[in-house]
């Protein structure tokens, strides 16, 4: 278990366990969390949800080698988050 202090994240095994730096999801990282997304639409549309998991570790992986400190839940749940106040916004905008 190794504590990184410049990036306040907790790593056992090489693989970060959670974050607790606060910029984590900048505009550049959501916008290329969206771009990996999306790039992978038609295999998500298709997919089960064991493969859904392996397809947000590729985008996961992908976005550590860029120096992101996500996890792939932490994939998802944003991705997931987003999407809800998307729409949220968009039927806030309907009803004016």
């Amino acid at each position: 278990m190794t504590f990184v202090s410049s990036k306040l994240s907790l790593i056992i095994n090489n693989d970060i366990l959670f974050s607790v730096s606060g910029d984590m999801w900048t505009v550049t990282n959501v916008r290329r969390l969206l771009t990996l997304r999306l790039e992978r639409e038609t295999q998500f549309s298709f997919s089960q949800p064991k493969n859904r998991n392996m397809l947000w570790k590729q985008i996961c992986d992908i976005l550590n080698k860029e120096n992101v400190p996500a996890t792939p839940l932490q994939c998802s749940q944003k991705y997931r988050n987003l999407c809800t106040t998307y729409r949220n916004n968009k039927q806030k905008m309907t009803l004016r």
